[in-house]
């Protein structure tokens, strides 16, 4: 099949949740024969090197866009009915891109990755029939809702409130525009479900690569527990200090010895970490071979 790829990020290299997600995708849908165009934002990645990577198994389409928060579109965006975080990738660049590649090249299948690209479902339909599939990464409402009773700021707490009333109005409407919206979790299917019932769902959840099928630990160390993902992605912080203080000072009580390896990106200054656990975790950060690292590890 001819396939096009629609993504809000160049997926190389495949150093976090996101974009492990999507490339696994892409790579996979090359190793089974299909033709794949792929477009994405640049953002802040380097042109030359993600298109080398990239042209291995896709031919890639990088547009010169960026996705930074912006103040001025924050407060603009009280008087808009789509929630900022998915406002902030609409553009123009992919519209006219898309309206000159579907004018010249015909395709049997579009995907969309992550709600926030969903926005231009409504110009592709004018310009083919292919089917088009969204492939929603999380239920990005109950993101916002989580983020917002988490907050102790009055500002930021309504600002997250509002977005979330805007989430709960945008995204099940969005979905039922999509031929099939793949959800990773039978858990994200029933809450999207039954906000609108008409939104036609299949649930693919998330694979892994065949070579760690044949991994095997060696020299481990006892009691040692290992913990990824970029502590910038809200989600995965709220959920690591949620587990340090719930959890982990419980499992510390009854095994004294154990200890927590955190991998990841930036951010580490935003865990509470209490003092008492300070000798229990062991902050690595980013690391090229993270499976090496792995071999080592309990769990």
């Amino acid at each position: 099949m001819k396939i096009l790829q629609i993504s809000p990020q160049i997926p190389v290299p495949p150093d976090d949740g996101g974009k492990i997600s999507v490339y696994g995708v892409t790579k996979n849908l090359f190793k089974r024969g299909h033709q794949i165009d792929f477009v994405c934002y640049r953002k802040d990645a380097d042109y030359q090197s993600s298109y080398n990577k990239l042209k291995l198994i896709c031919h890639p389409h990088i547009l010169d866009v960026q996705t930074r928060n912006n103040g001025l579109k924050v407060v603009i965006n009280f008087f808009s009915q789509i929630p900022y975080n998915a406002s902030k990738y609409v553009c123009t660049e992919l519209k006219l891109f898309l309206i000159d590649f579907l004018h010249k090249t015909p395709v049997d299948i579009i995907q969309i990755e992550h709600l926030h690209m969903g926005w231009i479902i409504d110009i592709i339909r004018n310009y083919t029939d292919a089917p088009v599939v969204l492939r929603a990464q999380n239920v990005e409402m109950m993101i916002m809702k989580r983020f917002a009773e988490e907050q102790h700021n009055f500002f930021l707490r309504e600002f997250a409130e509002k977005q979330y009333e805007k989430f709960l109005k945008y995204e099940p409407l969005l979905c039922e525009k999509f031929d099939k919206c793949i959800m990773i979790s039978k858990k994200d299917e029933e809450v999207i479900l039954k906000l609108n019932p008409q939104i036609k769902t299949s649930v693919i959840p998330a694979g892994i690569d065949e070579f760690l099928l044949q991994k095997r630990r060696k020299n481990v160390i006892p009691y040692s527990l290992v913990h990824i993902g970029s502590l910038e992605w809200y989600p995965n912080l709220n959920g690591l200090n949620w587990f340090i203080q719930n959890i982990f000072s419980e499992i510390v009580r009854d095994f004294p010895k154990v200890k927590l390896f955190i991998y990841g990106k930036k951010g580490f200054e935003k865990l509470n970490v209490p003092s008492n656990l300070n000798k229990n975790i062991v902050i690595i950060g980013y690391v090229d071979n993270l499976w090496a690292e792995l071999e080592n590890k309990s769990l």
